[in-house]
C-alpha cells in the first residue's frame, strides 16, 4: 500500500495466507507487465489496488538497420 503523505510503500499482509485482498481493499486484475512505447502514454489502474505480482516493465525496443546513406538508422520504441 503506498502512503502519499510520507512517499513510502509499506507490504500488505495476505489475509489467511492466500494470497487474496485485504478485507474492503480491491484487488487489481489487469496486466502486471508493460512494454514501453514512444508514442502513447500507458497507464496500469494500480492506484489503491491490492497487487498480488511486481510489475515487470520491459526493455524499451531498439533496433538498428542500414540506410542507402551509408548509415545507420536506429528505432527506439517504435511501434
Amino acid at each position: 500500500m503506498f502512503e502519499e503523505t510520507t512517499d513510502t510503500w509499506y507490504p500488505m499482509p495476505s489475509s489467511g495466507g492466500s494470497g487474496s485482498a485485504p478485507e474492503g481493499v480491491e484487488s487489481y486484475t489487469g496486466s502486471y507487465s508493460v512494454t514501453p512505447k514512444a508514442s502513447v502514454t500507458q497507464i496500469l489502474p494500480t492506484s489503491s489496488k491490492y497487487m498480488k505480482n511486481n510489475v515487470t516493465v520491459a526493455k524499451i525496443p531498439y533496433s538498428e538497420t542500414s540506410n542507402a546513406s551509408d548509415g545507420t538508422t536506429v528505432s527506439i520504441a517504435a511501434s
